[in-house]
């Protein structure tokens, strides 16, 4: 992780989910995916979660390929919005304009002459929110962060329309 604060998050919810005796055994670090401060071939899978946009690919994919033990497995992941469901749709056209990382992957056929060929795989998930929660899940957005005042102001303003107005949401204190 690069950042220390963010770092500190991460430690603090191990020791929360796994208690501090088993948390000693998880090893955490100061670090970005263009430099890895791991040895050379010293892990079977790295996992690049919710966090490709922000590589400088070249860098970030000639790093993970050296700490990579020979076959090991590069695991970018995205969470991404089901579009079927119609209000998620529509919040997708909301947050389209600001939301430049967006990805299903398909732009992802390789990941660099380092790696072998991309191979997919989609899991299906639920969560709960509720008006302010969705706000909030928009704010925590990297679209949403690196917007202006005023765009981030509007994205906020047009979600609770959405939550409002939408005939799946208007009037729900929680939905799917």
């Amino acid at each position: 992780e690069p950042d220390e604060q963010m770092l500190g998050s991460l430690r603090a919810a191990v020791d929360r989910q796994l208690g501090s005796t088993a948390a000693e055994h998880v090893r955490s670090r100061l670090g970005s995916a263009e430099e890895i401060p791991l040895s050379d071939a010293s892990v079977d899978v790295v996992i690049a979660g919710q966090s490709y946009h922000w590589f400088d690919p070249g860098p970030a994919h000639d790093e993970i390929a050296r700490v990579l033990v020979p076959g090991g497995v590069f695991a970018p992941i995205w969470n991404l919005r089901d579009d079927s469901v119609g209000w998620v749709a529509d919040l997708t056209r909301i947050v389209a304009s600001a939301d430049t990382t967006r990805s299903d992957g398909v732009g992802y056929r390789s990941v660099g002459l380092r790696f072998g060929p991309v191979e997919r795989a989609a899991f299906a998930h639920a969560v709960s929110y509720t008006p302010d929660g969705l706000v909030e899940l928009v704010q925590s957005r990297s679209y949403y962060l690196t917007a202006d005042p005023r765009q981030r102001a509007q994205l906020e303003a047009d979600v609770r329309a959405l939550v409002d107005s939408h005939p799946d949401l208007a009037g729900r204190s929680s939905f799917e």
